[in-house]
C-alpha cells in the first residue's frame, strides 16, 4: 500500500493507496485502484467503475460516482449527484 503525506495536488489513484496529507485538487480513483481517504480534500473526489473510496476525512467538493464503491465516514457539506 502506498502512503501519501504532505500538501498534494490533482492526484491520480492507480493502486491501492492512503492519503494522509491535505489535497488541494481533485482526485480520481482509477479501475481496480483503492482509496483510503484520511486527509481533507478541497476538491472533487471521482470514483471509476472498479475503483473503491473509503472516506473518513472532510471532502469539500463533490463526490463523483462513475459506477465505483463508496463508503464514507466523514464529513461532505457538497453534493453527491446522483
Amino acid at each position: 500500500m502506498r502512503i501519501l503525506k504532505g500538501l498534494l495536488h490533482d492526484i491520480a489513484v492507480t493502486d491501492q493507496s492512503t492519503i494522509e496529507g491535505q489535497v488541494l485538487g481533485n482526485i480520481v480513483v482509477t479501475n481496480g485502484a483503492e482509496l483510503h481517504l484520511r486527509g481533507p480534500c478541497a476538491g472533487n473526489l471521482v470514483v471509476r467503475r472498479g475503483g473503491k473510496a473509503f472516506i473518513y476525512a472532510i471532502v469539500t467538493g463533490r463526490i463523483i460516482n462513475e459506477g465505483g464503491e463508496i463508503r464514507m465516514q466523514g464529513a461532505m457539506p457538497g453534493e453527491i449527484p446522483t
